[in-house]
C-alpha cells in the first residue's frame, strides 16, 4: 500500500532479526482471526444489501422488484446460515485456543526444573500442541478442552475417567485425543532419532484442563493429566533418563521448528518486497517438524 511504500522510503529496518517462538494456541488464534474476518465480511454484505435495494427500487418495474426481492431474500438467508456456521466454528476454536493457552502456561512451570517447553510446533500431521524436553524424557502433549455439562444425572460434573482406550466424560466419550497423542509421539520419536541421533521413545500425553482425571483402567502408552502447575509431570521430568547434553541436543533440533513466527515489523523494511507479495502475505511457508 501507499503507506507501507512511504515507510520503506525511510530506509530503516526492523530490529527483530530472529524469529519468535510460537506461543500456546498460536495456530488456533490465526484460525480464529480468519473466522472473524469471514463473519465481518458476511455482516458487511447483510448491512449493504438494504441500501442497494433502496437505491435500485425506484428504477425497477413490478416484475423486476419481485425478482430482486427474491434474490435478496435468498442472499440474506445464505448469509445468515453461513454466519451461524462461522459463529459456531469460532466458539469451538476459541475454546480449543484457550485450552492450549492454559495448558501451555501451566506446563511452563516445568522450566523451573530445567525442562524445555515448546508450543504449537508444526509437523506433517498438523501441530503438536506442546513438547516438553527434559532429562526425565520427552513428552508430546495434546490438549483437549471440553465444556462441562449443566446436568450429569448423578455423575460428578468435573470428573473424567479412563477406561481402556477411551476418555469417558459425564456427557460423552472419545478416544481421538489418545490416538492423536500417540501419533505425535511416534513421529517425534523418529524425528529425534533422525536429527539428534538419540534413540528415545517420546511419551504421549493428553492434557485435560479443568478436569479431575480418575483412572479406572490404566492406558499403557498415554498419560492423561490435568496440567495445573505442571504437577502431573514434575516428578517425571526430574528423572535422569537422558543426559543434559542429550537434552540440549534434542531441544536445539525442536527449537528450529518452534521458532518460526516472523515479525510483522519487517513489512516496513526497505526490501520487504522480496519477502511479501502485493497483498502483504509472506511468500515462503513455514517449515514443519
Amino acid at each position: 500500500s501507499i503507506f507501507l511504500w512511504n515507510e520503506r522510503r525511510k530506509q530503516k529496518y526492523s530490529p527483530f532479526t530472529e524469529k519468535f517462538l510460537r506461543s500456546p494456541g498460536y495456530s488456533l488464534g490465526r484460525r480464529l482471526d480468519e473466522l472473524l474476518e469471514a463473519f465481518f465480511g458476511l455482516f458487511l454484505a447483510v448491512a449493504i444489501l438494504p441500501f442497494v435495494i433502496t437505491a435500485l427500487w425506484p428504477h425497477l418495474n413490478q416484475r423486476l422488484q419481485i425478482i430482486v426481492l427474491s434474490l435478496v431474500g435468498l442472499a440474506l438467508a445464505i448469509c445468515f446460515i453461513k454466519m451461524r456456521s462461522v459463529v459456531k466454528q469460532a466458539l469451538t476454536v476459541r475454546l480449543g485456543m484457550e485450552g492450549e493457552i492454559y495448558t501451555g502456561q501451566e506446563l511452563n512451570y516445568l522450566m523451573r526444573d530445567r525442562a524445555y517447553v515448546y508450543h504449537d510446533v508444526p509437523y506433517k500431521y498438523g501441530n503438536i500442541d506442546h513438547i516438553v524436553v527434559s532429562t526425565g524424557g520427552v513428552f508430546a502433549v495434546e490438549t483437549k478442552a471440553v465444556r462441562k455439562p449443566a446436568s450429569t444425572e448423578g455423575r460428578a460434573p468435573y470428573k473424567v475417567t479412563i477406561d481402556g482406550d477411551k476418555l469417558i466424560f459425564p456427557h460423552a466419550s472419545t478416544s481421538q485425543q489418545l490416538k492423536q497423542a500417540e501419533l505425535h509421539a511416534k513421529h517425534l520419536t523418529g524425528f529425534i532419532k533422525r536429527m539428534a541421533g538419540i534413540n528415545h521413545a517420546v511419551t504421549p500425553v493428553v492434557a485435560l484442563p479443568g478436569w479431575f482425571v480418575e483412572p479406572t483402567k490404566s492406558i499403557e502408552n498415554v498419560l492423561v493429566i490435568n496440567p495445573k502447575r505442571g504437577m502431573a509431570l514434575k516428578s517425571l521430568v526430574r528423572r535422569r533418563l537422558l543426559s543434559e547434553a542429550a537434552t540440549d541436543r534434542i531441544a536445539e533440533q525442536i527449537e528450529v521448528f518452534a521458532r518460526s513466527v516472523n515479525s510483522k515489523s519487517d513489512m516496513a523494511d526497505p526490501d520487504a518486497k522480496k519477502k511479501y507479495d502485493f497483498f502483504n502475505e509472506r511468500r515462503r511457508s513455514e517449515r514443519k517438524l
